[in-house]
């Protein structure tokens, strides 16, 4: 007998794509297949002569698989139950398959780490428990960087504390706040970061998969997906998110709402972008922390924040929002740590190069020609991005050019950061918005190129601080037109004031510029005409149609 279901009934099998390197593969969105047996897709009568899509759920025919010799680990005989009812015998097998693999799993992290002798480790002393420090020295970071020292200490003696944490940008602070979270977490407690965008988010993501298990929740990814990653939550010690795709599910989500009760310490990385110096903060997350502040701190009194920013101060808080409210009222106490601002002036030259708007294309082309390794090149307009790509591309053949920007899909944007493309490109040319600018740990950046001026100084601070990370030294380049000179001219003061670096003028040397203008153009108007051919095929087609 055959019954009719709803699409959310429906129970799907994940089908495993281990050996597939989706990333890399022109699957245009293709993230995860999933599969399901015993399913009939027909078109229902509805009123109205109207036709829906229903899914007709059929009973499967008992099966009896032979069973094993006693010699077997599991035993296989099992009887399937109608697709919408598993038996209980079926569901608890899978239950202990999947604690068998988790122990073995477990069991082989445990041997490997056995062998690493901590004894005389730079991780000893602050109350980090044993398996997360040879975790961390098995990972190759085989001692903290400054702030990882002062927020770690720091905690060890104040583990129920609200901080915000001032740190350069390129400091290590994303490990700051995963491990000491990892840490203070027990048994039955959880943990939430926010970042502002899907590419910090998915980055923090994998640091913490070093650890523990941790749940991404971002845009640009097929929402049923992540709702069906919810009913796992009590698998999950950390939920990684980005605000408006968090706020969708937990509006319509029991299993998220139950997740945040038990949430005790939420961590907001680039706390600046989401809170808005501008006393400006981010719609969800303002919903976001509301619900926290009203619902889950009357429910769970040790939830604690960590904002973690390069910029923002106490002061920036906005005293008519929910959270700025409960700052001044002194229901929420912060203690502010690390530095204020950057404190990367040993490690980073800064330049202007003053030119005309209409020369910019060009002297770009020749200071890329003449510098090598890996540089990023940023720029306002993503229509600008769209065309340079292509002119790039024809302009250095044997050269990796790769472009980053919030109108690419999800696929595409963290493609081109992946491992074995930028980021291990010694010689590559990243062409991105702001989206790039924010919190992403891209490693070995030589220049930063600034196509046209940062709209301000966050921007500028932000954009800047993808180079000289860590211990590495970096440059950052300024294109200035003459329109642009008043605006830099007081970005430039504020950030000598912020970092303590005066930038200096740097000069494109004009010998052969006319050549490198006729080959910029050639480059240029062949992509311009490539687009005016297409636009014009399309122009076609549409009028084919009508």
């Amino acid at each position: 007998m055959s019954k009719f279901v709803k699409e959310k009934e429906l129970q799907w099998k994940k089908v495993e794509l281990d050996e597939i390197d989706h990333m890399n593969m022109d699957l245009d969105g293709f993230y995860m297949l999933e599969e399901i047996d015993g399913v009939d897709v027909v078109k229902l009568d509805q009123a109205g002569g109207l036709k829906t899509i229903g899914f007709e759920m059929k009973n499967i025919k008992a099966k009896k698989k032979k069973s094993k010799s006693a010699w077997s680990v599991t035993d296989t005989t099992e009887i399937e139950a109608p697709l919408h009812v598993e038996s209980e015998d079926q569901e608890e097998n899978e239950i202990n398959k999947e604690k068998d693999a988790e122990e073995l799993e477990e069991n082989k992290i445990i041997e490997s780490n056995d062998e690493i002798d901590i004894t005389n480790s730079s991780w000893q002393g602050y109350d980090l428990n044993e398996k997360l420090t040879k975790q961390l020295i098995k990972g190759g970071y085989i001692e903290p960087t400054m702030i990882q020292q002062t927020v770690l200490s720091y905690l060890s003696n104040n583990p129920y504390a609200n901080i915000l944490v001032g740190s350069e940008t390129g400091s290590g602070k994303t490990l700051a706040f995963v491990l000491p979270l990892i840490n203070l977490l027990s048994t039955n407690q959880t943990g939430l970061i926010i970042a502002p965008t899907r590419e910090l988010a998915t980055q923090i993501s994998q640091v913490v998969s070093i650890f523990t298990k941790a749940t991404l929740l971002i845009g640009g990814i097929s929402l049923e997906k992540q709702r069906r990653l919810l009913s796992h939550l009590d698998e999950t010690k950390v939920v990684i998110a980005t605000p408006g795709r968090f706020w969708d599910l937990l509006c319509e989500s029991e299993e998220l709402k139950e997740f945040l009760i038990k949430v005790q310490i939420l961590v907001v990385d680039e706390a600046d972008r989401l809170f808005y110096k501008t006393k400006k903060i981010n719609e969800e997350f303002e919903k976001i922390l509301k619900y926290l502040l009203e619902v889950v701190l009357n429910k769970n009194k040790k939830l604690r924040f960590w904002l973690f920013s390069a910029t923002i101060q106490l002061a920036d808080f906005d005293s008519d929002s929910c959270f700025g409210k409960f700052v001044q009222d002194g229901k929420l106490k912060f203690k502010q740590i690390g530095s204020k601002a950057a404190t990367i002036k040993d490690r980073l030259s800064v330049f202007k190069v003053e030119c005309l708007e209409e020369r910019k294309g060009c002297f770009l082309y020749k200071y890329l020609h003449e510098k090598t390794g890996r540089i990023i090149v940023f720029f306002n307009s993503i229509k600008l991005i769209e065309k340079y790509i292509l002119v790039l591309k024809k302009l250095f053949k044997s050269r990796k050019i790769y472009s980053l920007h919030a109108k690419q899909k999800q696929k595409d944007r963290l493609s081109a950061l992946e491992k074995n493309r930028f980021e291990k490109n010694e010689d590559a040319i990243l062409i991105c918005s702001d989206v790039a600018a924010r919190g992403l740990d891209i490693a070995n950046v030589d220049v930063v190129v600034h196509f046209h001026v940062p709209r301000n100084i966050d921007v500028y601070l932000h954009r800047t601080g993808r180079t000289a990370r860590l211990d590495k030294v970096g440059e950052s380049i300024v294109f200035v037109s003459p329109k642009e000179h008043s605006a830099f001219d007081k970005l430039a003061k504020m950030f000598e004031i912020q970092v303590g670096l005066k930038v200096q003028k740097h000069s494109i040397e004009m010998n052969n510029i006319k050549k490198f203008q006729k080959e910029f153009n050639l480059a240029f108007d062949s992509v311009k005409e490539t687009e005016s051919k297409k636009y014009s095929k399309s122009s076609i087609s549409e009028m084919e149609l009508e």
